[in-house]
């Protein structure tokens, strides 16, 4: 015997599933994000290894400059990957700039101070969480919306 489906009962079950759907959606793009971060964080790991051990710069001055070109990576990987935005508006590459002003100093204050209390790569690992959630709210609602 078929059990018949109550027409409230359906429109309940269907709103759920439809708002599922439209949080999994949000979340595969969050995870986009995670996936271009880890990329971006290797080159910006790489650069960070290379400018303090091959030629001997400071912790400091490494971390300014890898984040630098970790940056120029974000911007296209997030606008065409994790995006998907199809602006070619001038002005974009200037909010994304502002964001990443925020998220620059925010992430060279968060590792110079937690330099002072941490060893090894967790100075690394705190300033580059930071950035990378001012990063991902900052590009989603402001500069790729």
């Amino acid at each position: 015997m078929v059990k018949k489906i109550n027409p409230k009962n359906f429109m309940r079950h269907h709103k759920f599933f439809l708002s599922f759907f439209n949080f999994c959606i949000k979340q595969y793009q969050f995870i986009k994000f995670v996936l271009v971060g880890l990329i971006v964080v290797s080159i910006d790991y790489f650069f960070y290894e290379l400018f303090n051990v091959v030629f001997l710069m400071s912790f400091s001055n490494s971390k300014r400059i890898s984040f630098i070109l970790g940056g120029v990576f974000s911007f296209f990987l997030n606008k065409r990957f994790t995006f998907n935005s199809k602006n070619k508006s001038p002005i974009l590459p200037f909010f994304f700039i502002l964001i990443n002003l925020l998220s620059f100093g925010m992430n060279t204050l968060s590792h110079d101070f937690s330099f002072k209390y941490f060893t090894g790569n967790y100075p690394f690992l705190i300033s580059t969480s930071v950035s990378a959630l001012i990063n991902f709210f900052g590009q989603k609602h402001i500069v790729f919306k």
